[in-house]
């Protein structure tokens, strides 16, 4: 009876679940951007900016960071996976 109940739950719950863009999205578009896929760029900066050790003026220098790094390329891919999922 435990496991059709948390079946029952889990059917009932699903209404409530928030589907995210990026779910399904193949590793590929992060492929030869190692640095914009381990998200270390953006973990540095964004947790110096929040303890305030940065200043938010520093976010402008992450955003050339992240798109010297391939950010704005893994954003292309992205986006063409994306418009080809929607359909």
């Amino acid at each position: 009876w435990a496991i059709d109940q948390g079946v029952r739950n889990m059917k009932d719950i699903q209404q409530y679940a928030k589907t995210i863009a990026g779910d399904g999205m193949p590793t590929s578009v992060y492929a030869d951007y190692p640095d914009v896929k381990n998200a270390k760029l953006w973990a540095e900066y964004s947790t110096r900016i929040i303890i305030g050790e940065y200043p938010i003026s520093k976010f402008d220098e992450f955003v050339q960071n992240w798109n010297s790094a391939g950010g704005e390329e893994v954003t292309m891919k992205a986006r063409e996976w994306y418009a080809k999922v929607k359909k």
